[in-house]
């Protein structure tokens, strides 16, 4: 809740009155542009028809949205019902011209002529205005391509029987139809090659025509079956024929449509259906019919419609994937053929409401290519799936490999170390294996519970976003909020997040029990933006700059932020560290203890900046020292007015320790600058550790700490905590001081962290170094011989410099790694050269070559005894070789710089 205090009314009511001394013309508001979203449309397109009464199409925006209200949102989600305010040809023929009303938007297309035909594609502006709170006009636009296609007047396609809305394509689909389960297995079907059961559709001819405006009216014709006997009487004017003998088409005069069915065993391929102008179509007293032959091409899919709940199994048999209903896969049992369906390489498509459980399960790792469809629940199990893309159904990968995942109305669940590609979903729960990006209506739950494996995930979208890695690591994408009642929670001490984005809602991110290292929030300056601590063992370090709305500091719980701060509201009682001068608050402080990072401290320091009249020198807790407090016109300022020794502090927060390694530490006086009281002493203790650690107290005070183990089952026994306590001169513990604590953690290998992980490319003959940041000396080095040398270059602190030169051949790459994890790929380039020759050219006697280059190039040529080559001198980048001639007249070879030919030299 903001406040608006006597002293900030009066300030406003100053300026009031300076205001009014200036010229007319001054203003605080202003006006800008900013990009924004259009909301879903219903028709990107539409069919016009020439040559009719009338050319003109009305109210573009009502066919586009259907007749809705279209919104224009901005990034921060402003909404505003925008209007077109202008329209250009993008690409095609030019067929229409547009009149939009300035003051409604509405908009009218009027053909240009009453015989143009084609496709035009327009761009389209939408804008919207309104006013912010600070009085600014702001002005949102987006622009979107519309498609105009225009037909002649009574030019005909071919379609699916049934009624076609004015102003859509009436053609028919790229694809026609698919294989079914029920023709493949129906006893019948098989023995009299029937098409029981098959994939059906009743075809026929339109022809385009309209009516009261220019869109285009679709007139169903009368078609038979190529062949069939017809009189002038009949007045049909079309047959149709097809140009695949796996179609059956059946129809004749009486119906005057066509049933096209796909025959038992077909095979998948393209299909051209054909309309032919019959006597009758093509006659005098027809003119109102195309004559022309009509040709549409579509294809058998390769899919197979499954609608036989039995048929609820996949698997995999001497290389076939097959779909079957028993409880086995018995393929060697010749009498249970019709069980099962070859489905290798198709899509299974299941056209039911009330499927149970679909199985895709092998011990032989069944492969399906794609399943869609409606079922109740998809399980994946040591098999794989490239694709799912489901209109209804919940989906289960288990201990098996699928591309991405879609399923339009159910949840999607990945556990035993499986491996998905995308998924889009209602909810999605992680519990253990590896994922892309995942975009879910509401829940996404990381729970890592597979101890003995590191669940990686992409980005994630989704209302409310849970990630617990009290039982394994977890390393995820971005996070993002979806909708103003989005929550972030995160759990344990394993996590890794590449960003967190609140997408300018009012989201909350909710520790608990949490202990790592997170990026600030962005975009989280929203009213209602809150980052909370909620467990007392929580301890959060936060990188980068943070602006948020509110914070909050559960009781003995820690938040750490490296960079600047600036909040509207900061409460709790927890520990709350920042650097000295990085906090800024907008409104109140409240509660917390008040932890400045600083090594060393000083009376007048800033320690933190308000709100005039928001904070006072009691509202929160200063560890270690007194705040004084700075008034000004808008902004307090609050300095370190003395410095009071408050107990002490460890040189490292948190460290992590090889296996083998160790590591040491030192307690000193908080803060710096004061002294522990005379006579008292520090003393060390580990907490929680299961015999992973050992300490060894230094006789300078100091403390060693080894890893002597690393449980590769249980990450949780990998952590303890270094305790540093203040003893009296009695050696009684003083609790009345804050004790120390150092967050330790053991690894498998020495951590090392470099400043390159991108691949990159190295000139041949050049130099590249990385440094290489570790406690402990790392594992350096490539993967191919050849390529790169590599050396130490050199040390300092913990900082290690390694260079590779590239020198093997042009277009070599290896892998760069570090501690036996690989880093990246590194590959050799040519290095960057000119060259004065670049065409053929015939040399008799000798030829001189300028190369110019920033490095020594490599120069030669490709086929011995042609020429010999010769350095001649070297002048600023230029590089001079000469050829001489000692081949035979006409002999010809490559000249080569870097390994790249530049021309062809010929003996003359």
């Amino acid at each position: 809740m903001k406040k608006t205090t006597g002293k900030v009314v009066s300030l406003v009511l100053a300026l009031a009155l300076v205001v009014t001394s200036f010229s007319a013309n001054f203003a605080f508001a202003s006006s800008k542009t900013v990009s924004g979203t259009l909301s879903d449309t219903t028709n990107d397109d539409i069919y016009l028809a020439n040559g009719g009464a009338s050319l003109k199409f009305a109210s573009l925006q009502d066919w586009i949205f259907d007749g809705k209200t279209p919104t224009l949102e901005t990034k921060e989600h402003h909404t505003e019902s925008p209007k077109i305010t202008s329209i250009s040809h993008s690409s095609g023929d030019k067929l229409v011209k547009w009149d939009i009303d300035p003051d409604s938007g509405d908009t009218d297309l009027t053909l240009r002529s009453s015989s143009v035909s084609g496709t035009e594609v327009l761009s389209i502006l939408y804008k919207a205005t309104y006013t912010d709170d600070d009085d600014n006009t702001i002005t949102i636009k987006a622009t979107k391509n519309f498609t105009v296609h225009v037909l002649n007047k009574n030019s005909t396609v071919i379609g699916v029987d049934g009624t076609i809305a004015d102003g859509t394509s009436a053609a028919l689909d790229a694809n026609f139809a698919q294989k079914t389960v029920k023709h493949e297995t129906d006893t019948d079907a098989i023995a009299n090659k029937t098409t029981a059961g098959n994939d059906t559709k009743v075809l026929t001819v339109y022809k385009a025509t309209n009516g009261t405006d220019a869109k285009v009216v679709w007139a169903a014709q009368p078609t038979v079956v190529n062949g069939t006997a017809l009189v002038d009487a009949d007045k049909v004017p079309y047959t149709l024929k097809s140009s695949n003998s796996d179609i059956d088409l059946v129809g004749g005069k009486v119906e005057g449509k066509v049933t096209a069915t796909v025959k038992n065993g077909a095979s998948s391929g393209s299909i051209t259906f054909t309309a032919e102008a019959t006597p009758y179509g093509k006659s005098t007293d027809a003119a109102l019919y195309d004559t022309k032959d009509v040709k549409v091409k579509s294809k058998i899919d390769k899919q197979i419609l499954n609608a036989d709940p039995d048929y609820h199994s996949i698997g995999k048999y001497k290389g076939k994937t097959y779909l079957y209903k028993s409880s086995g896969l018995d393929v060697a049992n010749t009498a249970s053929d019709i069980h099962k369906v070859d489905v290798s390489g198709l899509e299974i498509n299941f056209d039911a409401t009330k499927f149970a459980t679909v199985d895709v399960v092998s011990a032989d790792s069944a492969s399906v290519t794609k399943v869609t469809g409606t079922v109740q629940n998809l399980k994946v199990n040591e098999g794989s799936v490239s694709t799912i893309d489901l209109d209804k159904g919940n989906v289960l990968v288990d201990t098996a490999k699928t591309g991405d995942i879609t399923t339009d109305d159910g949840d999607v669940t990945v556990s035993s170390n499986a491996t998905t590609g995308k998924i889009d979903a209602n909810n999605a729960t992680v519990k253990s294996g590896k994922t892309g990006d995942i975009s879910v209506d509401t829940d996404a739950v990381v729970n890592a519970v597979d101890d003995d494996v590191a669940t990686v995930v992409g980005a994630i979208s989704a209302k409310t976003i849970s990630i617990d890695s009290n039982d394994s690591k977890v390393t995820t994408g971005a996070l993002k909020a979806t909708s103003a009642d989005s929550i972030f929670t995160l759990a344990g001490g394993n996590v890794t997040v590449k960003s967190i984005d609140f997408n300018y809602y009012g989201a909350a991110l909710n520790f608990d029990d949490f202990q790592g290292t997170i990026p600030a929030p962005t975009n989280a300056t929203e009213d209602g933006a809150q980052i909370s601590t909620t467990d007392a063992d929580d301890n959060v370090t936060i990188t980068g700059d943070l602006s948020v709305d509110g914070i909050d500091v559960a009781d003995e719980s820690k938040v750490a932020l490296t960079g600047k701060v600036s909040a509207t509201d900061i409460s709790g009682s927890g520990s709350f560290m920042f650097a000295a001068g990085k906090l800024y608050v907008a409104d109140s402080l409240s509660g917390v203890i008040l932890k400045l990072s600083d090594p060393t401290l000083a009376k007048g320091t800033t320690v933190f900046t308000a709100a005039t009249d928001c904070v006072s020198v009691d509202d929160a807790t200063p560890y270690g020292f007194t705040l004084a407090k700075t008034s000004g016109k808008t902004t307090d300022t609050f300095k370190i007015d003395t410095l009071e020794f408050a107990g002490l502090a460890i040189n490292k927060t948190a460290a992590s320790i090889a296996k083998g390694y160790s590591e040491t530490f030192t307690a000193s006086a908080y803060p710096g600058g004061t002294s522990l009281p005379k006579g008292y002493t520090v003393d060390w203790s580990l907490d929680d550790n299961d015999g992973i650690f050992e300490l060894v107290k230094n006789a300078d005070g100091s403390v060693t700490v080894k890893a002597v183990d690393y449980d590769t089952t249980f990450a949780s026994e990998n952590k303890a905590t270094l305790v540093a306590k203040l003893l009296d001169a009695d050696g009684d513990e003083d609790d009345s001081y804050s004790q120390a604590e150092t967050a330790l953690t053991a690894i498998a290998v020495p951590e090392a962290t470099s400043d390159t992980t991108s691949n990159f490319s190295v000139a041949q003959g050049a130099s590249y170094t990385f440094k290489i940041t570790s406690a402990t000396a790392p594992s350096f080095g490539v993967g191919t011989a050849g390529v790169f040398t590599v050396a130490l270059a050199s040390h300092t602190g913990n900082d290690y410099f390694y260079k590779i030169t590239a020198t093997g051949k042009v277009g070599a790459e290896t892998g760069v790694y570090l501690n036996g994890a690989k880093l990246l790929v590194a590959s050799i380039k040519g290095v960057a050269f000119t060259s004065d020759t670049t065409v053929a050219t015939t040399v008799k006697g000798t030829y001189t070559v300028k190369i110019t280059s920033a490095t020594t190039p490599s120069f030669g040529v490709g086929t011995a005894g042609v020429f010999k080559v010769q350095f001649v001198t070297k002048t600023g980048n230029n590089y001079f070789y000469k050829l001489t001639s000692t081949g035979t007249v006409g002999a010809k070879t490559g000249v080569y710089v870097n390994g790249a030919k530049v021309f062809v030299a010929t003996v003359g």
